[in-house]
């Protein structure tokens, strides 16, 4: 055989079987309904969809991209008589705005190791940036249309659908091999997202504008192990409302918001690896930055207000997640099932909470939740009449340097801030039945909560700033929600007569709802009262409270005239399956007033 026979199957290896390119330059999709005339509701337009493959022998790749997509709602027109944009992108020229890479690879191929870093199928996922208009009454006028259009027999048949995949699961996994070889990766996926930005609005004003930045994420699949990495470097949330000047109602306090790494072991505790605690299915690992949340009544209540819009669609989402809840518990209950082992590492900066006087004040009162921590380990119990141990999950956390304090927000000003609570440190202790589903001799869920002491101090100015945050910031959201329950009444008996006689339009809320067939089904599943066990025990103790009133001396110093000591404040809780028991105790109470020597009240 000659050389240049020798090198021909190498050649022959590297031809390309098949190669595809493709783009549609535009496409537009108009949703329309039938009034005096024929007008647009919907217009979605999609720019430059296009896709190239290339098919090898030991390897295929396909790249996916869409430059430009846009959705209008165009019965309502904005200042300038355009439609308004519900969801749209960044018209920058060369620019996409989703790119998908898919690469499929032979594991016997001779560059799998070198080129395709041994990993059989890797997707990218790119996405640049996309804004949503989320509008009120554009919203619920798209959400009554889609239902009106949906039949009702296509809704029937997803929810048998679903009901028969819950009844599978229920039965069984068929847990897949993969290959044998701990090296290589059968799949990865790495997502890259840019920017996200949410106007909140509806008919009157500008609610809120919300921007997420810096997503990214990861999934890795081998053999023993699967791997799933998230981040979030930046989240804004802008209160719009001209009047204020606490602008930002959610802001990020330091370089990244939150992380997390979750790895999952397949078969780890199979066979004689159940019984030993030191092996898990899976393992949690999370980070969270510091968060400042600057609370507004009145901007809370006008997010609650647009939110309670969408009530019925919120009703029918409950009630369809409880049915499938219910369905789940009934197909593994009374029989013995292993018990998935979650190791939790987790590490949180609580959120800074700054409750302003008012939307015009600078007076604020500042909380501080601390550091938030969180471990877990495993324990066996054996049970009787049972093929399988029972596993305890036992969770220590912690919630440290806790505090309260007072202080003035302005800008270029140094901040004084007066400490009313004292640092305090709380601990708590959960133990987690895993086998809750089929053994409840014991509690689900045992809870032990301790705080050694409690110190706070209150001064006359500080018990005014607080009288007057409860009336102006409070006072200022219950105006504004009075005022939209008022115009929401207005506007729904207006409509009323459009919406009388249009039966189609209201089957699919009675359908999502339940109708009066919701709780029945749940009595029928529960069948007839069974034994009062005890869901969860909870007990919460503090060993010492201090309160000192304090009120300004002739030198304009304040000092504390009356002190209120408490001695081991509890409270012990029973939650059981068919009712709750609770019981508070104070051991000792007593109160103290410093003006006069030796007298108690």
């Amino acid at each position: 055989m000659s050389v240049d026979e020798e090198q021909q199957p190498s050649v022959i290896e590297e031809l390309t079987d098949v190669h595809f390119k493709f783009e549609v330059k535009e496409v537009l999709l108009e949703l329309t309904r039938q009034a005096d005339q024929e007008n647009t509701l919907l217009a979605l337009s999609v720019s430059q969809l296009g896709a190239e493959g290339k098919m090898r022998t030991y390897d295929l790749t396909i790249t996916s991209y869409l430059r430009k997509v846009g959705l209008d709602y165009c019965e309502i027109r904005d200042s300038n008589n355009q439609p308004l944009h519900l969801i749209s992108s960044s018209d920058k020229h060369g620019s996409d705005l989703l790119k998908v890479e898919y690469t499929k690879a032979d594991i016997n191929g001779p560059n799998f190791q070198t080129t395709f870093d041994n990993t059989e199928q890797n997707l990218k996922v790119e996405l640049s940036s996309l804004d949503f208009l989320l509008h009120t009454k554009a919203l619920l006028s798209t959400i009554n249309y889609l239902n009106t259009a949906v039949p009702q027999e296509l809704t029937a048949s997803k929810d048998r659908e679903a009901k028969k995949q819950v009844e599978k699961a229920g039965q069984g996994k068929t847990v897949s091999k993969g290959p044998t070889n701990s090296n290589v990766f059968t799949f990865k996926l790495s997502a890259e997202l840019g920017s996200f930005r949410v106007e909140v609005c509806d008919d009157r004003r500008n609610i809120a504008d919300i921007t997420i930045q810096g997503i990214d994420g990861s999934v890795l699949v081998q053999a023993k192990e699967t791997m799933v990495f998230a981040r979030l470097r930046d989240i804004v949330v802008l209160d719009v409302d001209p009047k204020t000047i606490h602008k930002k109602a959610v802001s990020m306090v330091g370089e990244e918001v939150f992380s997390f790494q979750m790895s999952l072991y397949p078969n780890a505790t199979e066979g004689e690896g159940y019984s030993d605690t030191s092996k898990v299915d899976g393992k949690v690992t999370m980070r969270l930055g510091c968060i400042q949340i600057v609370y507004l009544h009145k901007f809370l209540m006008s997010l609650l207000t647009f939110l309670d819009n969408f009530q019925t669609a919120k009703e029918a989402l409950t009630v369809a997640t409880a049915h499938a809840a219910e369905k789940a518990a009934s197909s593994v209950r009374d029989f013995a099932q292993k018990s998935f082992r979650l190791s939790m590492d987790v590490k949180l900066k609580a959120p800074l909470i700054v409750v302003p006087q008012s939307s015009t004040s600078h007076n604020a009162f500042v909380v501080d939740l601390g550091l938030i921590t969180v471990g877990n380990s495993f324990s066996l119990m054996s049970a009787e009449g049972f093929s399988l141990p029972v596993v305890l999950d036992t969770m220590d956390v912690k919630l440290t340097q806790l505090k309260l304090s007072r202080t003035t927000l302005k800008q270029g000003s140094p901040q004084t801030d007066i400490e009313i609570l004292q640092p305090i440190n709380l601990e708590f202790l959960v133990k987690r039945n895993l086998a809750s589903s089929w053994y409840n001799k014991i509690p689900g869920v045992e809870v032990q909560g301790m705080l050694k002491s409690m110190n706070m101090a209150l001064g006359q100015e500080d018990f005014g700033v607080l009288m007057k945050t409860l009336r102006e910031n409070i006072g200022e959201g219950s105006k504004e929600h009075v005022l939209d329950v008022n115009k929401q009444v207005a506007r729904d008996k207006a409509e009323q007569h459009q919406l009388e006689g249009n039966e189609v339009g209201c089957l699919p809320v009675e359908a999502g709802g339940g109708g009066g067939g919701g709780q029945p089904a749940a009595v029928t599943n529960a069948g007839g009262l069974g034994e009062n066990i005890v869901n969860m025990l909870l007990n919460l103790e503090i060993k010492e409270v201090v309160v000192k009133l304090k009120k300004s001396r002739s030198d304009q110093k304040e000092s504390p005239f009356l002190v209120l000591h408490v001695a081991q404040l509890g409270i012990h809780t029973n939650v059981r399956q068919y009712d709750m028991v609770a019981t508070t105790y104070i051991k000792k109470i007593s109160m103290k007033c410093l003006e006069f020597s030796g007298r108690w009240l």
